[in-house]
């Protein structure tokens, strides 16, 4: 298949290596995708970067958790661990019902428009979450809460 007009050429380990695992991945994540945002482009073009878009619950609770360690590692000394615990677990709740609400109420709008909207690859799949996928979200997130405001604790107390 040639592109009409294919994107510049760059080379990096991380796309030699998957070069290396699967040919047909790396055209649909660097070639085939490309210009796929744009109406005018080829329905292959559309469908691969819409599937190239699609994120996990795991990569949602990742990115939120990241957000959450960064947004409230630098608070004052004088909250408690529990106040900074809730707090981090608010705002990933937050991020994560945003995320859910997206997927759920706009789904069409996402397959025109993939680049301004969430769509979650369970969702996607079958057109809900299970409760094993949440059970597994929370306990996630409240290992990674916990975890982090322990870590952050100890080095508080070692810089004072």
């Amino acid at each position: 298949m040639l592109l009409a007009n294919p994107p510049r050429f760059f080379w990096s380990l991380a796309r030699h290596n998957q070069m290396i695992e699967c040919p047909r991945k790396y055209a649909y994540q660097y070639y085939f995708s490309h210009h796929g945002w744009l109406s005018s482009s080829t329905e292959l073009a559309k469908q691969a970067y819409r599937l190239k878009k699609i994120v996990t619950l795991p990569l949602l609770v990742g990115q939120a958790v990241k957000q959450a360690i960064r947004n409230y590692s630098f608070t004052t000394n004088t909250e408690s661990i529990e106040e900074h615990m809730t707090a981090m677990r608010n705002f990933i709740d937050q991020e994560l019902r945003r995320a859910y609400l997206q997927t759920r109420d706009h789904g069409d709008d996402w397959y025109h428009e993939p680049n301004v909207y969430t769509m979650m690859l369970e969702y996607y799949q079958k057109g809900y979450l299970a409760d094993y996928e949440i059970q597994q979200t929370k306990t996630s997130i409240e290992r990674c809460v916990t975890k982090a405001t322990k870590r952050f604790s100890d080095e508080t107390k070692y810089s004072l």
